[in-house]
């Protein structure tokens, strides 16, 4: 079977799909990934049974996607660039990846019969909703959430399978009367691996955080949360993983014992996460952060780390489950210090959560696992199809 994946941004960036691919390419399908790019040129890379082809997307018409279901010039682009594949390509299966493109992906459905399977990475409209560039007065102007809450329910609807990534998420989509038998949980655990850090071990107590490095992941929080731990363990180290070139534009207050990392590929994420003693999962509780599931948890959690992780619903219930960390009040610092200095001074109990974690991963929270229910996705999407 021949697919055709649209994702929004260029690839490959994208930890999920990636592992998606990888499956679907070992089932024996043929991969169409169409993405867009702000660096470069048009062009079209084949590698066995993956193609990706990749267009150039101007400033103007990334900018106007805040606005999309108001104006049309992101759509015209995205179907246009549709148009030059089923030219090209015989397309027997549309996977959407993520709620801003679910439209073509309905469109293609009703024109060309094609299966359609949508991929919800996470509660969009209200990640939206939440964002800075829409809390502008021109972003309101151009982004309702009214609209995108009525838009996503439509497209879950229209859709044959519907991939969510935590209970959370699968259980507000019944709530918006979405059957039940179509919805699939496909989360964002890891390929399992054993990780044996090469890294130097740091000669004192060391925290790390991995990710996405903006206000919405409570980094203000856990950076004085840190501060409070060092004034009373003076040696103790917090590493940051991620792009880091705006946030250190700003006033962090950050100190000799805070080292920043930068951007790390995944191999070498890893590396770092198991050279630290603790990790930490600093996200704010809100809307999206309570129905969506972070990588990183799981991959803190494969590397043997202990995690102590703000109180988002989906995460505390996991931490809950497999006690594999400490939860704090999201917006506590002083919560999240004490529970800092609580796996400092027990360092037995430290290792036990972490072998805790480390355990769950192998046996239940890994992509070996979730595999199983993407390729089921696939079936009931194709089997939901009119003979």
């Amino acid at each position: 079977m021949r697919i055709l994946m649209l994702l929004e941004h260029h690839y490959p960036t994208d930890i999920r799909v990636e592992k998606e691919i990888d499956s679907l390419l070992k089932e024996g399908y043929q991969v169409i990934l169409a993405c867009s790019t702000r660096k470069g040129e048009d062009e079209s890379i084949q590698t066995g049974n993956l193609t990706i082809v990749r267009k150039k997307m101007s400033k103007f018409i990334y900018k106007s996607s805040v606005g999309v279901l108001k104006f049309p010039f992101y759509f015209r682009f995205w179907r246009r660039f549709i148009k030059q594949i089923l030219a090209e390509y015989k397309i027997e299966l549309i996977h959407i990846h993520d709620l801003p493109l679910a439209l073509l992906g309905l469109e293609l459905k009703k024109k060309h019969n094609l299966p359609f399977i949508l991929d919800s990475h996470e509660n969009y409209p209200y990640m939206l909703a939440a964002a800075a560039h829409t809390q502008t007065l021109l972003g309101k102007l151009l982004s309702s959430h009214k609209q995108w809450l009525g838009y996503e329910k439509k497209m879950l609807k229209g859709a044959d399978a519907v991939l969510s990534v935590i209970d959370e998420q699968k259980e507000r989509f019944c709530r918006l009367g979405i059957t039940k038998k179509k919805l699939f949980i496909v989360s964002n655990t890891p390929v399992y691996q054993q990780i044996s850090s090469t890294m130097p071990q740091p000669p004192n107590f060391t925290y790390v955080y991995a990710g996405n490095i903006y206000a919405t992941k409570g980094l203000d929080i856990m950076v004085k949360a840190f501060q409070k731990v060092n004034q009373q363990y003076p040696g103790t180290n917090l590493w940051i993983i991620g792009d880091a070139k705006k946030w250190q534009e700003t006033d962090r207050q950050l100190n000799k014992n805070i080292k920043l990392w930068g951007w790390q590929n995944l191999d070498e994420l890893l590396q770092i996460i198991a050279g630290a003693d603790v990790a930490l999962l600093p996200h704010l509780k809100n809307m999206n952060s309570d129905f969506g599931i972070p990588n990183k948890l799981f991959q803190y959690m494969m590397a043997g780390k202990p995690v102590i992780a703000a109180n988002c619903n989906p995460i505390k219930r996991i931490i809950a489950e497999t006690k594999a960390g400490l939860i704090y009040q999201y917006d506590d610092t002083q919560d999240l210090s004490q529970k800092m200095i609580r796996l400092l001074e027990n360092r037995q109990l430290t290792k036990k959560m972490g072998l805790n974690g480390h355990k769950a991963v192998k046996d239940k929270y890994n992509w070996q696992k979730e595999e199983t229910n993407l390729l089921s996705a696939y079936r009931h999407a194709v089997n939901s199809q009119p003979k």
